[in-house]
C-alpha cells in the first residue's frame, strides 16, 4: 500500500467514528431542544394558570357584587314594604271615619 493511503477498514473505522460524533451531537441537540419546549410549556401553563385565576378573581368580584345588590334591594322593599302597610293602614282606618262623616246628616242650625 502507498504511504498516506487508507486501507478499506480504516476508511470504516473513520466512518464510525463520524457517525458516532453525529449522533451524540443529534442526540445533545434533541435534549437541548426537548428542555427548551418542557420550559416553553411550562410558562405556556403558568401564563394559563394565571389567566383562570385572574378570571376566577373577576368571577368571585362579579358574585360579590351581586350579593350586595340583591341585600340592598331586599332592604329597600321591606322599606317600602313598612312604608306601605302604614299608608295603607292609615287609609282604612280613616275610610269609617269619612264614610260616617258622609252618612251623617248635618245638623242645620
Amino acid at each position: 500500500m502507498l504511504p498516506g493511503s487508507f486501507s478499506g477498514a480504516e476508511v470504516v473505522e473513520e466512518g464510525l467514528h463520524a457517525d458516532a460524533e453525529g449522533f451524540d451531537t443529534a442526540i445533545t441537540a434533541a435534549r437541548r431542544d426537548t428542555e427548551q419546549a418542557a420550559r416553553e410549556i411550562a410558562a405556556a401553563q403558568a401564563a394559563c394558570q394565571a389567566q383562570a385565576g385572574a378570571a376566577r378573581s373577576l368571577a368571585d368580584a362579579a358574585i360579590a357584587r351581586a350579593e350586595r345588590a340583591e341585600a340592598a334591594l331586599d332592604a329597600e322593599r321591606a322599606e317600602r314594604r313598612a312604608l306601605t302597610d302604614k299608608l295603607t293602614a292609615a287609609a282604612v282606618s280613616a275610610q269609617p271615619a269619612r264614610a260616617r262623616a258622609r252618612t251623617t246628616p248635618e245638623k242645620q242650625p
